[in-house]
């Protein structure tokens, strides 16, 4: 909050008095759901799933308090801001320093899956050659790969792809990547945008499993076409 209203001498007194705070997140580590039914912290409309304070004041236009946070962020922290925000610059200037940065991160490997829940391709495309796992875990268990299948974002999809993530990995929901497209091609968040022919196209180009077209598959009209043409080729 301190960063978004651009009080650079809270912002400074909280990290001078805990220096550990620079790594807290709109996540429900950081602020736990009191009611387990609930979508969550307010932070989560207000700023946005998983922003940190860095892309909190960034969003917000305070530059002054984004170098100060970044100044005195742990290498790690920066490279994942670098990837966020997709800065190529400090993100090859990071690695030039360690290049095994990445591999050496513990809890922190799901930022790569937090990236693209938020639908944020190009995070997730220099997070995974930085090194983050492809098979990473975010929330309700679901991979990076199931989050842009979701999505239906054939770009990430196709991007994660080429790093062989596991294809048929089951998230909590019981429902592997091409699973998450097909029910997000009728029930996803960018369901009127996103590209999922394409999307499980590519996934069933890498191997995933089709699902024989009946009745009651939930798909989208043109996902099930796929499917039917590809069956009866």
């Amino acid at each position: 909050m301190a960063a978004a209203l651009g009080d650079f001498g809270l912002v400074r007194r909280y990290v001078e008095s805990d220096p550990e705070c620079i790594r807290i997140r709109v996540s429900e580590k950081y602020f736990p759901k009191k009611d387990p039914r609930s979508e969550g912290s307010y932070y989560i409309p207000a700023f946005g799933r998983d922003r940190t304070p860095h892309q909190v004041a960034r969003d917000f236009g305070h530059e002054e308090i984004f170098q100060f946070l970044m100044q005195h962020s742990p290498e790690d922290v920066k490279l994942s801001q670098a990837c966020q925000l997709g800065d190529e610059r400090l993100f090859r200037t990071m690695l030039a320093g360690r290049p095994d940065m990445a591999a050496n991160l513990s809890e922190e490997q799901r930022q790569v899956a937090d990236a693209a829940q938020n639908n944020n391709t190009e995070a997730v495309r220099l997070m995974l050659a930085a090194g983050w796992p492809a098979d990473a875990r975010g929330e309700y268990d679901m991979t990076p790969l199931q989050w842009a299948s979701w999505h239906g974002n054939a770009e990430m999809v196709r991007e994660i792809l080429r790093y062989r993530p596991q294809i048929e990995l089951s998230c909590a929901h019981g429902i592997t990547a091409l699973g998450s497209a097909l029910h997000g091609s009728m029930n996803g968040w960018h369901r009127d945008t996103g590209d999922y022919v394409a999307t499980v196209e590519a996934l069933l180009n890498a191997g995933a499993k089709a699902p024989k077209v009946t009745d009651d598959l939930e798909a989208s009209e043109f996902v099930r076409e796929l499917l039917s043409s590809m069956q009866s080729s």
